[in-house]
């Protein structure tokens, strides 16, 4: 069915005769279009007319002494047609049109994609602040502008746009990267262990090693030096290594074995309100929670064609479903390997680059209603930490170097 068939409409109709075909006949010498014959059997006929000819077809149906349907009609021109009939119905549709068209050049949705550090409320509220909120005139943004205010509010942020599809706000960032720390390695510092280990293996690339294999070390102890020899004495450097030690832990953990568990009552309360732009009608008296201990579900259904555009109006259903507390007493087998298995995922999380969990074993104890897992490791990780020189340690050099330039008494 072609545009110039469905605008004006057309009529499809069936015929029933001794000799349908010759109603076809009169219609052809009468200047009545046939369009799409179908026969249905000996007697019966099915096409479509044009909507303007329908007029004629009942006459000519009766000089063929057949018997005339109409099984439908269809077309834009056919609805109007009805339509100036009920003027108040056609009013009111014009006046949805106008609405719809009026709506969708204002935002009712926003999205906002790219986020990682800044939350999307923070994203929202910004843009709220700078004239892009919802209900906002989207032909009068000015991206550029925008772009500006934005980003001088929230200066993690590297870029944004707001691409906008009919009522629905796209918001899209991009959040800067840090600066990498910039180590000034003219900065004279100490190489200290950061935890109590035994050394394994000393790795310096500057500065001199204070420590060797097999050694046992307090957190804050010297592994590398920054006080260097030089052909005039002693000078102070930037020292860097990494130090590999054997590390020691031990970690306890607990977790209650009583758990309270819901069971659900059975009843339920179901409220309902409708949104109009920023506006909430609530069709239910008071806001007070209806039980002690109750979830509550809320189902929100925007009028909308998802991804094309939404209208200002949604309503909204909260469900309340009130349950009990009731104690279960866990698994205690169940409770300890839990907590083995977080002790141990916590540790590996902790260690630094390299470095690993070489043994370990739990220990687990039931006391009351709680259960406790203690956790012995052995790990191996690198202890080394960079600690800037104070001004203990360049008097330390000063005096280094005036005894070693002191002239030895002539005799």
């Amino acid at each position: 069915m072609g545009v110039a068939e469905y605008m004006p409409g057309f009529v499809r109709v069936e015929i029933t005769g001794g000799e349908p075909q010759e109603c076809l006949n009169l219609c052809a010498k009468n200047g009545v279009p046939v369009r799409d014959c179908e026969c249905v059997d000996a007697y019966t006929l099915r096409f479509k007319i044009p909507a303007r000819q329908e007029k004629k077809l009942p006459a000519l149906a009766e000089r063929s002494g057949a018997e005339l349907k109409v099984l439908r009609r269809k077309g834009v021109g056919l609805f109007f047609k009805k339509m100036r009939r009920r003027v108040a119905l056609l009013i009111g549709l014009l006046l949805l049109l106008a609405g719809l068209f009026v709506s969708s050049l204002h935002i009712w949705e926003i999205e906002v994609s790219g986020n990682v550090a800044v939350s999307t409320s923070e994203i929202l509220y910004a843009l709220e602040d700078c004239g892009v909120g919802i209900g906002s005139f989207w032909p009068g943004i000015d991206q550029d502008l925008l772009r500006g205010e934005v980003m001088a509010k929230l200066p993690e942020l590297s870029f944004i746009t707001v691409n906008v599809y009919g009522s629905r706000a796209e918001v899209i960032v991009r959040e800067r990267t840090p600066a990498p720390a910039i180590i000034d390695d003219n900065a004279a510092a100490n190489v200290v262990a950061g935890k109590a280990g035994m050394i394994t293996e000393v790795r310096a690339y500057r500065g001199v090693a204070a420590v060797s294999p097999g050694q046992t070390v307090l957190p804050g102890e010297c592994l590398i030096s920054g006080t260097a020899p030089s052909f005039r004495g002693f000078r102070a450097e930037h020292a860097q290594g990494d130090v590999i030690a054997r590390t020691w832990v031990e970690r306890t953990a607990a977790a209650p074995l009583i758990e309270l568990q819901k069971q659900p009552t059975g009843r339920e309360t179901t409220r309902t309100a409708l949104i109009f732009g920023k506006t909430r009608i609530n069709f239910y008296g008071g806001a007070r929670i209806p039980y002690a201990d109750c979830d509550k579900i809320i189902n929100t259904a925007a009028l909308a064609i998802p991804g094309i555009f939404t209208l200002p109006v949604s309503v909204v259903r909260e469900r309340y479903a009130e349950y009990t507390l009731t104690p279960l007493r866990l698994d205690e087998q169940q409770v300890g390997d839990d907590l083995e298995r977080q002790l141990l995922d916590g540790l590996r999380a902790e260690l630094p680059a390299g470095g690993e969990v070489v043994s370990y074993s739990f220990t687990c104890l039931t006391k009351g209603d709680a259960v406790y897992v203690t956790m012995r490791a052995e790990c191996l990780e690198n202890i080394a930490v960079e600690q800037p020189f104070t001004q203990a340690d360049y008097a330390a050099i000063e005096r280094q170097n005036a005894v070693q330039n002191t002239p030895e008494p002539t005799p």
